[in-house]
């Protein structure tokens, strides 16, 4: 009886599994200069294949090209710079880990992000990402997955699929998170990673309309001072819908959705742009 495979032709069509294995020896390659993109690959492609340990000797040949023509349709996974650095091209908001071990991690697109617990994230990736510090990435990984919400049960539930985010926590998250295996902490990172950059610059769908959020960021500066001054700017952003009593006081704001927030600062920019066209 024949069997079928599905095999991902794009990062959203990746399993959790098929994820974390490819992670895992991505990881592996990065640590171990002997391996290399088409070792990764073809042992991906033996993965999906099921491992035939035990093809027949006539049949083995046949077996292992089909492995390799099966890796060479991953080719897409990764590129080379300009500098021939290996790079992974991973490029989805769709979470492909949406849950490790007992706890739960944002919902796919970042739709139940709340503008607090973005906000810290976003600082502690970026300190990661400047300090290569073991600690900073377990506190962003605890602050993405937390238990889940039990309130999810029961009418009063608010859209929040997490346990509310609370930022006085965040050792008690970070510990939580402590014996997750680094290859997998480092595909949280990715997709974090992907989804502030797709923020800043690709389109959302939001109630059946396309909205882009590129507009209301600065994008003048360098990356390094983009990223300070985008930290900056949403702390100003917090106070400053605080003050207006938009959401309610800092605490609401930040309890408030991600989107809403956006929407909101979108909503002020254009309105601000309409009036200076008319005034010109």
């Amino acid at each position: 009886m024949a069997r079928y495979i599905e095999i991902p032709e794009m990062w959203e069509e990746f399993t959790p599994e098929q994820f974390k294995y490819l992670l895992k020896s991505v990881f592996r390659m990065m640590a171990d200069s002997t391996i290399t993109k088409d070792d990764v690959l073809n042992d991906f492609a033996d993965y999906l294949l099921g491992r035939k340990k035990f093809v027949h000797p006539g049949q083995k040949e046949k077996y292992l090209v089909l492995v390799s023509q099966l890796a060479e349709k991953f080719d897409w996974i990764f590129s080379e710079t300009e500098d021939e650095q290996l790079v992974l091209n991973f490029e989805t908001t769709q979470n492909l880990l949406p849950g490790l071990e007992n706890l739960l991690g944002p919902q796919s697109h970042g739709s139940d992000f709340r503008f607090g617990e973005y906000r810290t994230a976003v600082e502690f990736y970026n300190k990661f990402t400047q300090e290569h510090n073991p600690a900073d990435l377990d506190c962003l990984v605890g602050i993405l997955y937390r238990k889940p919400n039990t309130r999810k049960k029961d009418e009063t539930f608010d859209g929040n699929y997490r346990e509310p985010f609370n930022k006085h926590l965040i050792g008690k998250y970070a510990a939580r998170v402590k014996k997750i295996p680094e290859y997998i902490k480092w595909g949280v990172y990715l997709w974090f990673g992907y989804f502030c950059q797709y923020l800043l610059e690709g389109p959302f769908i939001i109630e059946g309309n396309e909205v882009c959020f590129s507009s209301i960021f600065d994008r003048g500066n360098t990356d390094q001072d983009e990223k300070k001054s985008n930290s900056i700017g949403m702390t100003a952003v917090l106070f400053s819908l605080a003050d207006t009593g938009t959401f309610g006081n800092a605490k609401e704001t930040d309890e408030t959705e991600l989107f809403k927030v956006l929407l909101k600062l979108l909503h002020d920019k254009n309105t601000l742009d309409e009036l200076e066209r008319k005034n010109k």
